[in-house]
C-alpha cells in the first residue's frame, strides 16, 4: 500500500493542481451567489430638530441602533461593495406611538441594483423619550492642602461662578452641586489656573453621565495667597448720655489686637483697625455701654481676618459718669466766617447785638480747659450758595459749628443771624 501511494507522486500532484485550476475557472465562469455580512453599522437618526424643539430628548435602547447587514447576490457584485457603502438611517418623523423608528437602508454604489437581497438584523430603533431638563448650579471652589505658616488664602475669584447643565430629566435630577478642586500645598504666591468642573449628587458622589451637557467645562480660578499681621483695635465714641452723665473716657475691649491678611503692600500700610464712632452711640445713656462689634466691617479694603474661623466679634465697654455744665457766652462777631466770597462784591456780617450761648457738658476737669479759643465758633459760607453757586441777599439764620473736644458734649445747636448784602459799586459811583 505504501508503494502504491508513493507511485507516480509527481503525476498525482500535477493532477491535484489541475483540479484546483479547473475549480477556480469554473467558479469564475459560473459567478455563484454568495452572502456578505457587515457588522456594527450605526443607524443615523435624522430629522431630530422638530423633536428637540418641543423640549424632548431621547436615548437609544438596547443598542438597537447597531445593526448587522447581510447582502446576498453574485460574488462579483458583492466583492465590489465596501462596508461603508451601506448606510442606515431612521427618520424621527416616522416615530411610532411605541417610541420606535423603522430603519431604512441605502447602498451608495452603482452596483446596488444588482444586489439580490438586503437583510437587516434589526428593523427598527427603540427609544426612550423624556423631557429635556435644565439646571443652573453655583460653582463651589474647594481648597485642599495646607499653606505654610504665616499665610492664608484671600477671596477666591473666578471668571464665572455659575453654570448650566442640560440633558434628560433622569440624568440631570441627581446633580446637586458643581465643584472645582484647588491644591494649596506649600503655596506662597497667588494660584491662577484653569480647573475642570465636577458634578456631584446629594451624597457627594461624582456624576459622569455622558447625556449631560455642561455650559462650560472649565473655569479660571484665582486664589490669592496672603501674608498676615497682628494689629491693635481702636475705637471712637459718639452720642450724648442722658442729662447729668458723660462718657469718662474709659473704653475697654475684649481683645485689643487682631490678625489680618492682605497683600504685602496693603499690609504694610495697616497700623490699626478702627471701630467708627457711629457704632458706639452713648445717646441718652445713664450707665455703661456694652456693645458687641463685628470688626470685619471696618477692615481696610482688600483686607480680611487671617483666621476664617474667628467670628470677628469684639465686646466694647464704654463707661459713663455724672457730668457738669458750662456755658460760653459770645457775640456774632466772634463767629469766624469761612470761604468768604469776593469782598468787593459781597458784604457778609453777623447781625449786631446777638448774645450767643454755647452750653457744654462733661467732666469738670475737661470743662475747665475750654474757652472760645478752643472751640472756635465758625460757619462755612459755602452752605449759603444755591445750586448755581450764587449767594442770596438778606438775613440767614444758620447753625454755628464748633471744634468741640471729644471728651466734651455740645448740648444744643447755636444759631447766628448773618446779613448778606451785594455791593453795587456802579450805583455808588453815580
Amino acid at each position: 500500500m505504501k508503494n502504491r501511494i508513493k507511485h507516480n507522486w509527481g503525476l498525482k500532484l500535477a493532477a491535484l493542481f489541475c483540479a484546483a485550476i479547473l475549480w477556480m475557472v469554473s467558479t469564475e465562469i459560473n459567478d455563484p451567489a454568495e452572502e456578505k455580512q457587515i457588522f456594527g453599522i450605526k443607524v443615523q437618526i435624522v430629522n431630530t430638530g422638530s423633536f428637540t424643539s418641543k423640549g424632548l430628548t431621547y436615548n437609544v435602547l438596547n443598542n438597537s441602533d447597531n445593526v448587522k447587514v447581510t447582502l446576498r447576490g453574485k460574488k462579483s457584485v458583492l466583492d465590489k461593495i465596501a462596508d461603508d457603502d451601506v448606510m442606515l438611517r431612521a427618520d424621527m418623523s416616522n416615530l411610532t406611538d411605541g417610541n420606535t423608528i423603522p430603519i431604512e437602508w441605502d447602498i451608495n454604489n452603482s452596483l446596488a441594483n444588482q444586489i439580490g437581497e438586503v437583510v437587516l438584523s434589526k428593523d427598527q430603533v427603540y427609544l426612550s423619550i423624556e423631557e429635556i431638563d435644565k439646571k443652573q448650579l453655583r460653582i463651589e471652589i474647594v481648597q485642599n492642602g495646607k499653606l505654610p505658616e504665616g499665610y492664608v488664602t484671600g477671596t477666591v475669584t473666578t471668571d464665572t461662578n455659575t453654570m448650566t447643565i442640560t440633558g434628560p430629566a433622569s440624568a440631570v435630577a441627581p446633580v446637586t452641586r458643581a465643584m472645582v478642586d484647588i491644591n494649596l500645598d506649600n503655596a506662597t504666591t497667588n494660584i491662577n489656573m484653569a480647573a475642570g468642573i465636577r458634578l456631584l449628587d446629594a451624597e457627594g458622589k461624582e456624576v459622569t453621565d455622558p447625556e449631560i451637557d455642561k455650559s462650560i467645562e472649565n473655569i479660571i480660578v484665582n486664589v490669592p495667597v496672603l501674608p498676615t499681621k497682628e494689629v491693635p483695635i481702636v475705637c471712637e465714641v459718639t452720642g450724648t448720655p442722658q442729662e447729668g452723665f458723660v462718657v469718662n473716657g474709659n473704653v475697654t475691649l475684649s481683645q485689643e489686637t487682631v490678625r489680618v491678611a492682605a497683600k504685602e503692600t496693603v499690609l504694610n500700610s495697616i497700623s490699626e483697625i478702627r471701630i467708627p464712632s457711629s457704632v458706639l452711640n452713648m445717646q441718652g445713656r445713664t450707665e455703661n455701654l456694652v456693645e458687641k462689634v463685628d470688626i470685619r466691617k471696618y477692615l481696610p479694603a482688600d483686607t480680611m481676618l487671617a483666621n476664617r474661623a474667628e467670628s470677628g466679634i469684639v465686646t466694647v465697654t464704654v463707661e459713663v459718669e455724672a457730668i457738669r455744665h458750662r456755658v460760653l457766652t459770645f457775640s456774632g462777631s466772634d463767629v469766624q466766617l469761612l470761604n468768604n466770597p469776593d469782598s468787593n462784591t459781597w458784604l457778609i456780617e453777623a447781625v449786631p447785638n446777638q448774645s450767643l450761648r454755647l452750653r457744654l457738658a462733661g467732666l469738670q476737669k475737661n470743662l475747665e480747659a475750654i474757652d472760645l479759643s478752643v472751640v472756635i465758633p465758625h460757619f462755612d459760607l459755602s452752605a449759603l450758595k444755591d445750586a448755581d453757586g450764587n449767594l442770596t441777599e438778606g438775613e440767614h439764620t444758620v447753625n454755628i459749628l464748633f471744634l468741640i473736644p471729644e471728651e466734651v458734649i455740645q448740648e444744643a445747636n447755636v444759631t447766628v443771624k448773618l446779613r448778606v448784602t451785594k455791593i453795587n459799586y456802579e450805583a455808588a459811583m453815580q
